[in-house]
């Protein structure tokens, strides 16, 4: 991986995440106005689990592993959430791949 294309490309893929996250409100911290960075600790630690995985299906784990307790907490069901957003997590850092080598 290329640092500086990856300290380049970094910024969209946060915001790529973060918007997924947003839309989605798995906390339900949105709806009552939190900030969009409300969860900015949780997507650094997503984005640090992603190195880990090789394909689409481990994004849905990375994304219950680091998100599980609010998604708990608001009474929706954690692997249903993830699952609805890994497909899009996966794209941004796809394309974030793509870029940094």
């Amino acid at each position: 991986m290329d640092k500086e294309k990856a300290a380049a490309a970094f910024p969209k893929l946060f915001e790529d995440i973060r918007e997924v996250i947003y839309q989605h409100d798995p906390s339900g911290l949105f709806a009552m106005g939190a900030p969009k960075d409300e969860h900015d600790d949780s997507i650094h630690r997503i984005i640090s689990l992603l190195q880990h995985i090789h394909g689409p299906e481990g994004v849905q784990e990375v994304l219950e592993d680091a998100m599980r307790d609010w998604i708990a907490d608001k009474g929706d069901n954690p692997k249903e959430v993830c699952t609805a957003m890994a497909p899009a997590v996966w794209t941004a850092w796809s394309e974030f791949r793509g870029k940094v080598g």
